[in-house]
C-alpha cells in the first residue's frame, strides 16, 4: 500500500510536471507570438514614422511653394497696379493731346479761312491796282 501510494504520488508528480511543462510550453509559444507581434508592431511604427517624416517633408515643400506663389502673386498685383496707374496717366495724356489736336484743328481752319480772306483781299487789291495802272497808262 505504501508503495502504491508512493507510485501514485510519483505519478501525480509526473502529471503535474507534465502539466507544468505543457503550461511552460504554451507560455513560451505565447511569448514567441507576442515577440513576433511586438516586432511586427515595431516595424509598422517605424514605417509610420518614416511616412510621417516623408509627409512632413512634403508638407514643408508645399508650404514653401505656397509662400513663393504668394510672393509672386503679391508682386504681380503690385505690377498690375503700376500698369493700371501708368495706363490711367497715359489715358489722361492722350485725352489732353486729343483736346489739343482738336483745338489745333479749329485754329488751322480759322487760319485757313483768314488766309483765304487775305488772298481774296489781295486779289481785289491786285485787280484794282491793275485797273488803276491801266487807267493811268491810258
Amino acid at each position: 500500500r505504501a508503495l502504491e501510494k508512493q507510485e501514485r504520488n510519483h505519478q501525480l508528480q509526473q502529471e503535474e510536471t507534465l502539466a507544468i511543462g505543457i503550461t511552460n510550453s504554451k507560455f513560451r509559444e505565447e511569448i514567441q507570438l507576442n515577440l513576433h507581434e511586438i516586432t511586427r508592431l515595431h516595424i509598422i511604427l517605424k514605417d509610420g514614422e518614416s511616412q510621417s517624416q516623408t509627409t512632413n517633408a512634403y508638407v514643408e515643400q508645399l508650404l514653401s511653394h505656397l509662400s513663393e506663389q504668394k510672393l509672386k502673386h503679391e508682386r504681380m498685383i503690385q505690377l498690375q497696379n503700376q500698369i493700371m496707374s501708368e495706363n490711367a496717366r497715359l489715358h489722361g495724356a492722350i485725352q489732353v493731346a486729343g483736346d489739343n489736336l482738336e483745338r489745333t484743328g479749329h485754329i488751322s481752319r480759322d487760319l485757313e479761312f483768314a488766309n483765304q480772306m487775305v488772298r481774296d483781299e489781295n486779289q481785289r487789291l491786285q485787280d484794282r491796282t491793275q485797273s488803276l495802272l491801266e487807267t493811268v497808262g491810258a
